[in-house]
């Protein structure tokens, strides 16, 4: 993907994880890709990773496909989310 963003891992360690450092990383990786002129950002999350997709859902990444079987420690499916119309989306605060 040459003309997009692909998120390859956002990772927060355990022990200060639920303070925002995560959001924070998002957000710096949208508003990054925006003053690039990206128009699209994907990712892939484990399915399980309830936390993980309740924050990309608040940022408007919309599920696109699923890549059964993705992560060889336990061959969890991974959900492929994607953001689109970066130029014109609004960054919530």
């Amino acid at each position: 993907m040459v003309d997009a963003v692909h998120i390859i891992s956002i990772a927060v360690r355990r022990n200060v994880r639920r303070q925002g450092i995560g959001e924070l990383l998002l957000r710096k990786v949208l508003q990054e890709s925006r003053n690039y002129k990206f128009d699209e950002v994907t990712l892939e999350v484990r399915k399980s990773n309830t936390a993980a997709k309740k924050l990309y859902s608040k940022y408007g990444f919309q599920l696109v496909g699923v890549r059964k079987r993705y992560y060889t420690d336990n061959f969890e499916d991974a959900l492929v989310m994607t953001l689109s119309a970066l130029k014109d989306y609004k960054i919530p605060t």
